[in-house]
């Protein structure tokens, strides 16, 4: 649960400065074509969350569909992050 003094920020960042630090799981390439085509449809539904520094946090297979797709979602994603949050 979240501390009641960890505000949720959030702001547009362009796609490419997000960085995805080593060690993450393998992406499956079936799951980031269907999440592509859910985007496209729906609109990104969860956020991508990272760091204040961009570096990812959760959710890569989301971050791979929306490079994959051609629209303006490709050039700016929501950013969220909890305030403070240190990356390990």
């Amino acid at each position: 649960m979240m501390a009641a003094n960890n505000a949720v920020k959030t702001k547009m960042i362009p796609v490419n400065d997000i960085i995805v630090p080593d060690g993450r799981r393998v992406v499956d390439v079936e799951q980031v074509t269907k999440l592509a085509a859910s985007i496209q449809e729906l609109g990104l539904m969860n956020p991508i969350w990272v760091t204040p520094e961009n570096q990812l946090i959760s959710g890569n297979h989301r971050l791979k569909a929306v490079e994959q797709l051609e629209s303006p979602a490709k050039n700016s994603l929501l950013q969220s992050f909890l305030q403070g949050q240190k990356t390990v």
